[in-house]
């Protein structure tokens, strides 16, 4: 199900050029981002694990348990079902078996479901015996991001998904650093050490659709604690604040004051409007000190 996430209270001007971002053509070299090699070789060493199977009963079957993930709903998920009644499976999910009864679903989650709307009771599957957590993640993410987009996910989805992706672009920048720094002393060539980043970093952006200025508000965001990040995720999915305000307040140079905002913001039953965030942005943001509660309550008219 689509998730709208945008919210009328947001702060300007910043907040227009992030809610208002139309989605970019996704880069269509590749299956999965980012292209290195552990990841090549992950994914490589996963059809070795791979083997046929048909028919596999869904009673049997667990949701993946690593990652979020949200299913079709209504229209879209009857749209599903009766493309595949019509057409066929195309692709069989992707399962692992977690114990001698169950498998969890790694890719195929929405398939899933839909077959269970047309009453049936078994589908077809590609099992992986043996498959680490981290090739099945980069399957998961592959798939999702190639099935579904970005916008169709809620906050908590895109900040987990955002961060994985985070973890692999800094992977490759390492990863591209020493190959050039390797290039660079057999050439006897001078090393340019921003290019390779800034080329993941666009096509990352391209890859969720999103303006490479966007995906930088959400890596600020998820540089926060985790348990911050968990918080301001869950302020966005009940629409609480706007992701404009969510990359404002990670911004923030007091992690007290955040901390002491945020705790105000969950106890809240309506929330600010935008002269009151503006109004407590101008006098927080380049501090360094702590604010009371009680002052922070009166900037914010809580």
């Amino acid at each position: 199900m689509t998730n709208n996430q945008t919210d009328s209270s947001a702060v300007s001007p910043i907040e227009t050029s992030i809610e208002n971002a139309k989605p970019k053509e996704r880069d269509p070299k590749g299956a999965y981002y980012p292209p290195n090699k552990k990841r090549h070789d992950a994914l490589e060493n996963a059809n070795r694990l791979k083997s046929q199977r048909s028919g596999v009963a869904i009673n049997k079957l667990v949701p993946f348990s690593l990652r979020e993930h949200q299913v079709y709903q209504g229209e879209r998920l009857e749209s599903l079902a009766n493309d595949i009644e019509e057409y066929g499976l195309r692709h069989p999910i992707d399962i692992r078996p977690i114990d001698d009864e169950k498998f969890e679903i790694i890719c195929g989650h929405n398939r899933t479901e839909a077959y269970k709307l047309l009453k049936r009771d078994h589908i077809p599957a590609h099992i992986y015996h043996g498959l680490p957590d981290d090739q099945a993640i980069a399957m998961f993410y592959g798939d999702n991001l190639n099935q579904q987009s970005f916008s169709d996910w809620n906050y908590a989805q895109k900040i987990e998904a955002v961060k994985y992706i985070d973890s692999q672009v800094k992977e490759n920048s390492r990863q591209g650093k020493r190959n050039n720094e390797a290039a660079s002393v057999h050439d006897g060539q001078k090393l340019d050490k921003d290019s390779n980043k800034d080329t993941t970093r666009d096509k990352m952006s391209r890859r969720f659709g999103v303006s490479p200025s966007t995906f930088g508000y959400y890596r600020s965001i998820i540089k926060l604690e985790d348990e911050i990040v968990q918080v301001i995720a869950n302020l966005l999915d009940a629409k609480q604040i706007s992701f404009g305000v969510a990359y404002i307040l990670s911004k923030l140079k007091s992690p007290n004051t955040l901390k002491m905002v945020l705790g105000i913001l969950e106890s809240l039953s309506s929330k600010p409007n935008k002269d009151n965030w503006q109004s407590f942005f101008d006098r927080a943001k380049n501090s360094e000190e702590s604010f009371a509660g009680d002052e922070i309550r009166k900037m914010l008219n809580a």
